[in-house]
């Protein structure tokens, strides 16, 4: 594999941080905006919230494991390369734990009534 196709720091630190971050802003918004949607009735704000951040975590998710992947067997010699391995595998891991703490606090949004 060329220098040119290894993933580099970006696809390393995005696998690992775009999920936490996406799970912290969804998080903040939806305490945030709790009173302007319930005071409009506008809770398709809250669920446009809640899929741009799922969004943003499900390519942290990608971002991480396609890193892995791009990470060839071959080249899992040198300590250099089994560190980045082992930084996007984690990554992934890292991220999609965060995608399912999303999705366990998205869901009781799309089933209870919050502003009653």
């Amino acid at each position: 594999m060329s220098h040119a196709r290894r993933p580099g720091r970006v696809h390393l630190w995005g696998g690992w941080l775009l999920a936490p971050l996406a799970w912290f802003v969804q998080l903040e918004l939806a305490y945030a905006l709790v009173p302007w949607t319930c005071g409009g009735r506008r809770h398709a704000v809250q669920y446009l919230v809640a899929a741009v951040m799922l969004a943003a975590a499900a390519t942290g998710v990608a971002l991480a494991w396609r890193t892995s992947r791009a990470l060839e067997p071959a080249e899992r010699s040198s300590l250099a390369t089994q560190t980045r391995y082992f930084l996007a595998l984690s990554g992934a891991g890292l991220s999609l734990l965060f995608l399912l703490a999303m999705v366990a606090t998205t869901v009781p949004t799309l089933i209870l009534r919050t502003c009653d």
